[in-house]
């Protein structure tokens, strides 16, 4: 069986829009993921021309999308009135398959997974696409299990779009916004309510609006305010709680103005804990230190009472003096610097200063985002991003290429963390990372 060009392998799954078939595509010599679409429920042909219009100007919007957690689409095709789409095949799990088998992940987990989510939201509401459709069977988990894909953007909607109805509803009830279910005006704000109540599930273990049918789960949704998380599994975070309702205010203009704000604030009030027990045992250490006396430090040595008979060289006494040492004075923690040294390639021998706690995009092209340019025709538009943890200075790296890759110590990777002795390459250029004293401080 073909789809165009495409040679279908097998078939993979089956969502409320279409079948997802494993292809390869003999142009490229890859595998690729192909979902068809269902235009079943469309009555005549002039409803399906109006919705194939629709799902083309859209799908041509989202396969722009360049963002390492949104899946790439490669293609669009109509064959037989069957339209398709052609995207980035990856091996994994839906998050819906893993919460079927656990579904209270640790809070570093849950935090790994908003944060990449956010980010991918936060980029498609800012290039005017919505999802429409945060659910977690649309978002992918890698081998890795720390990697995350958002599905499905074909079906979002461009905010321009006037093209915004086809006579069936779009999404998921238990996950839609009450303007969605309402037939209102959709804005990004949608997508910022399905995301909290994706966030409710993963911390709760259940949805916020659950009932026995689906009018109910409807009703809910819009007249009724979620319950409260059970205290049991906020655990020492209670602060999340009014984080995550305000992401599920009824009125849009209520909810937070960005996904990445929304889950930035979920992370202030889960750090504090740790921030906390950081100040403490450093309080402690520094009162250890005060406690020392200023003048002289005395210790008490056990001596042996039989062989200090024994011995003429034996002190008789036993306390013995230490010389006088000063007061123990605070030490400011040193400061560093990063540097991105280019090793190898067109650029060897340049260095780019790296701002931790900014995700720095590294590529071809250059983009209005932090980013370093890499003047290399192997090395794709968007290669890589680099992070480094303004409170931890870790270093981690996510592959953005999809053709070229990124390696680390020539081993292919997705995402992972790196040291300073690690070497990146993307195309024919490579790279370490370098970190140095501040010599500002």
């Amino acid at each position: 069986m073909k789809l165009g060009r495409y040679e279908i392998i097998r078939t993979i799954g089956r969502g409320s829009m279409g079948i997802v078939y494993l292809a390869h595509d003999p142009v490229i010599d890859r595998q690729v993921a192909i979902k068809t679409i269902l235009t079943d429920f469309l009555a005549n042909e002039s409803r399906y021309q109006e919705f194939r219009k629709r799902f083309l100007r859209e799908a041509r919007t989202a396969g722009k999308l360049n963002h390492p957690n949104i899946l790439t689409i490669y293609d669009i095709g109509e064959q037989e009135n069957m339209l398709f789409l052609a995207m980035e095949y990856i091996e994994g799990q839906t998050l819906k398959q893993v919460l079927q088998h656990d579904k209270h992940l640790d809070m570093d987990t849950i935090f790994n997974l908003l944060v990449q989510i956010a980010s991918a939201l936060t980029f498609a509401h800012s290039h005017a696409v919505i999802h429409r459709d945060i659910k977690p069977e649309n978002i992918m988990l890698l081998s890795d299990m720390r990697s995350v894909r958002i599905m499905d953007f074909g079906i979002a909607k461009t905010s321009d779009s006037k093209l915004t109805k086809t006579g069936v509803t779009l999404g998921t009830p238990s996950y839609m916004s009450p303007e969605q279910i309402l037939g209102r005006e959709i804005t990004y704000k949608s997508d910022i309510f399905s995301l909290g109540v994706l966030t409710y599930e993963l911390i709760a273990g259940h949805k916020p609006f659950e009932a026995s049918s689906i009018t109910s789960v409807i009703y809910k949704i819009i007249r009724e305010e979620p319950p409260a998380i059970p205290k049991q599994a906020l655990g020492d975070y209670p602060g999340l709680q009014p984080v995550i309702m305000q992401a599920l205010a009824k009125d849009p203009d209520k909810r937070w103005q960005t996904a990445n704000a929304f889950v930035q604030a979920l992370q202030a009030e889960y750090r504090p804990m740790q921030k906390e027990q950081d100040d403490d045992i450093e309080a402690m250490l520094r009162s250890m230190l005060d406690d020392l006396p200023s003048s002289q430090v005395r210790a008490t040595i056990p001596i042996d009472q039989e062989q200090l008979q024994q011995s003429t060289d034996m002190p008789t006494q036993t306390e013995t003096d230490f010389e006088e040492v000063p007061q123990a004075q605070s030490i400011e923690p040193a400061r560093f610097v990063y540097l991105l040294a280019v090793t190898s390639g067109p650029m060897a021998g340049q260095s780019f200063p790296l701002e931790p706690g900014q995700e720095i995009r590294i590529g071809r092209a250059q983009t209005e985002h932090p980013h370093i340019q890499i003047l290399d025709p192997t090395v794709s538009r968007l290669h890589c991003i680099v992070l480094i943890d303004s409170r931890s200075g870790a270093i981690s790296i996510q592959n953005c290429s999809h053709t070229n890759y990124t390696q680390v110590n020539d081993q292919r990777i997705e995402s992972q963390r790196i040291s300073e002795n690690d070497t990146v390459s993307i195309g024919e250029t490579a790279f370490c990372i370098e970190k140095r004293p501040d010599p500002s401080a």
